[in-house]
């Protein structure tokens, strides 16, 4: 059985400021509240201050919100990596091509980077 829940975020978004979903369950259906956390405080955004022990005690910690910058930065960097994961793959057959099927895998390569490359740019 784990601890209970000590009101905080996880660490390390425990350290800065940010927006968090929570749920209250009820008989028949959950309800989802998110709050903004300042270390030390929850508030509401409508003026409502929400101490932590309170929040540990009323709500169930559900997951960060993510702001659409936030979200825009991870898809990115996600796109990113593929692409070079792509190149990556790429360097590698044409590495290991025997010399017999280098010819034809150099044209496939070429092309296989020009595609990758012509996307433009992740960010």
């Amino acid at each position: 059985m784990s601890a209970p829940w000590n009101g905080r975020p996880p660490a390390p978004l425990d350290e800065v400021d940010g927006w968090f979903l929570f749920t209250r369950h009820y008989e028949a259906y959950k309800e989802y509240i998110p709050l903004f956390w300042s270390p030390g405080i929850y508030h509401d955004g409508k003026g409502g201050l929400w101490a932590v022990d309170d929040v540990a005690e009323t709500f169930v910690y559900e997951c960060p919100l993510l702001t659409p910058d936030q979200i825009a930065a991870q898809i990115a960097e996600a796109v990113k990596a593929e692409r070079e994961a792509c190149i990556a793959t790429c360097n590698q057959v044409e590495n290991r091509a025997p010399v017999s099927e280098l010819i034809d895998a150099k044209f496939w390569i070429a092309q296989c980077r020009s595609a990758i490359r012509s996307r433009g740019e992740t960010v």
